[in-house]
């Protein structure tokens, strides 16, 4: 048996035009601008992240240098022989830690941390317990002391000269 179709069942024929009463949503365009504002905001982020980094470096040097406190610097007598290095108190009230600097300018020498002498004592520290921080000792027998830089605990650093 044949089949008939009718040729309007093949050809619809031109589309019908938009329908007013319906509410149809129209994509809004993607269009990114062209690379050269893509380098512009790397460049920006790298600024900022140097930038960062540069305060941090400079914060954390500030911290650990001999002018960051406000309480002056301590009443402290500076001492040395050829292998220690003396510090007395002569203050009127005591202080907790005791920072040392020698030979160099803080805080790129060599170091010592440790308690502070309580009101009229002294401590006497030995030249070869001074490092650097790269784990340098001082070696009083090929070096000479020439000075020592002396503070700690919220106070500024007071210098001597051997």
């Amino acid at each position: 048996m044949v089949e008939w179709r009718l040729v309007s069942d093949y050809y619809a024929g031109p589309a019908a035009p938009p329908d007013p009463t319906r509410n149809v949503q129209i994509p809004p365009l993607n269009i990114k601008p062209a690379g050269m504002h893509e380098g512009l905001k790397a460049a920006l982020t790298a600024a900022v992240v140097i930038g960062l980094f540069v305060v941090f470096i400079v914060i954390g040097m500030k911290n650990d240098s001999p002018s960051s406190s406000s309480r002056g610097k301590p009443d402290a007598r500076v001492g040395a022989d050829r292998f220690a290095l003396r510090v007395t108190n002569t203050g009127s009230e005591g202080w907790r830690e005791l920072i040392v600097y020698i030979n160099g300018t803080p805080p790129f020498t060599y170091k010592w941390e440790g308690t502070a002498p309580a009101v009229g004592k002294t401590v006497s520290i030995p030249l070869n317990e001074f490092a650097t921080k790269d784990g340098e000792r001082f070696d009083p027998l090929r070096r000479k002391l020439t000075e020592a830089w002396v503070g700690g605990d919220g106070y500024d650093y007071g210098q001597a000269k051997f």
